[in-house]
């Protein structure tokens, strides 16, 4: 499981969550995806097979979307 942290969560984080539960976690900020659009970035996300961590309601709609639509 890969847990990716979006632009509004601090990528100092993702060691935290490394070291105390053993999920590989990765900021966006890391990927360079600072300024990808939500929909890339949800659909990039996807293809990684990875959780997105976000404070951004947008997300919510992308899921319900491109998920759901999709699968």
């Amino acid at each position: 499981m890969t847990l990716l942290l979006d632009v509004h969560i601090s990528p100092f984080i993702t060691h935290w969550v490394e070291q105390n539960f053993k999920i590989k976690c990765i900021s966006f900020r890391q990927l360079d995806w600072e300024t990808l659009e939500d929909e890339l970035a949800f659909l990039r996300a996807k293809e990684m097979n990875a959780i997105v961590l976000t404070k951004d309601v947008d997300f919510v709609g992308l899921l319900n979307r491109v998920y759901f639509k999709n699968t």
